[in-house]
Parts: structure tokens; sequence; C-alpha cells
């Protein structure tokens, strides 16, 4: 089953510009995203710039601009050498932000970095909702939840590995 994190992050703008990479990879790779895409989001210009317009309807004592959610996938579960997974991890990531996290707009960028260079996603969720302006529900906050959710959606496309599901090398 994928390795999941979550987290609240109150720097949008800096945690898009990290995943982004600005043309740089890790270990040695010309580019850090496999795949990119996104849920109620425009492709090419500033992803920053689209959150920010629902970051400042945002009411005042709101500070969490986005979830970043983390699935990374075993090479027993998605083959990191094989485009297509990356494409099929990338859809995961998708799917799973546009089920659980409707009227938000979410970036899910698909790497293959770290040490281990396992296939995963980096998924944004703006914490402001399009439509009125609310923050994301405890459920969508909740890690195992979350976890949950993600075992799921992956078990739809994927056969998950129940070996280590620690990895320490992200």
């Amino acid at each position: 089953m994928p390795y999941c994190t979550i987290a609240r992050v109150k720097t949008g703008r800096q945690l898009i510009r990290y995943c982004e990479g600005n043309g740089k990879g890790h270990n040695n790779n010309d580019h850090r995203n496999v795949v990119v895409s996104g849920v109620n989001i425009f492709p090419g210009g500033s992803y920053a710039d689209q959150m920010q317009v629902y970051w400042k309807r945002a009411r005042r004592g709101h500070h969490t601009q986005l979830i970043s959610v983390l699935q990374s996938f075993s090479a027993r579960e998605a083959d990191p050498d094989d485009p297509l997974y990356a494409e099929l991890v990338n859809k995961i990531g998708v799917e799973f932000a546009a089920e659980h996290y409707p009227d938000r707009q979410v970036l899910v960028f698909t790497q293959r970095d770290g040490r281990s260079g396992l296939l995963h996603n980096h998924i944004l969720i703006n914490d402001v909702a399009m439509s009125d302006a609310r923050g994301c529900d405890n459920a969508q906050y909740h890690f195992p939840t979350v976890k949950e959710w993600t075992n799921a959606k992956a078990a739809e496309y994927l056969t998950l590995d129940f070996g280590d599901t620690n990895p320490k090398d992200l």
C-alpha cells in the first residue's frame, strides 16, 4: 500500500515553487517532475497566482493555504522506469483529489526522485474552497482517513504492496 503523509501549509507559494522545481531535479535528474496536472486550475501560468485569488477570500484567522498530501508507491506497485506507470500514478492522485476535495484547486506533481527513485505524488490542495472560501473539514485533514482514501483509490488501479510501507528515503 502506498506510503502517505499529510500536512497543513501556511506558505502555499513557497511549496508550489519547490514542487515545480524551477528546472532543477534531484539526484542528477534534469527535471523534478515526470507528470504535472491539476483539478480546477489552468495549465501554465502561475499556479500560485491562481490560488492566491481564493487565499485572499479566506476569513482573517484562516492561516492554512495548502493541504499537502504525499503518496509514494513501491517499485512492486508502480515500476518507476515505466513511463506508463508515471501517468497512472498521476491519474490516481488527480482522481483522489477530485473525489475527496471537491470545489478546490489541486495540483498533482508526480515525481521520481529521492534516493530510491520511486514514483510519488505531491498533491497540493487549496485549503480555501472556491464557492464559499471555507477550509477543509476535519476528515480531509485527518491522516488515517486520507491514508484510507489513498489506499482505496490506488487499489482500483494497482496491486498493493503490503511489505515495507515506511520508506526512509523520500
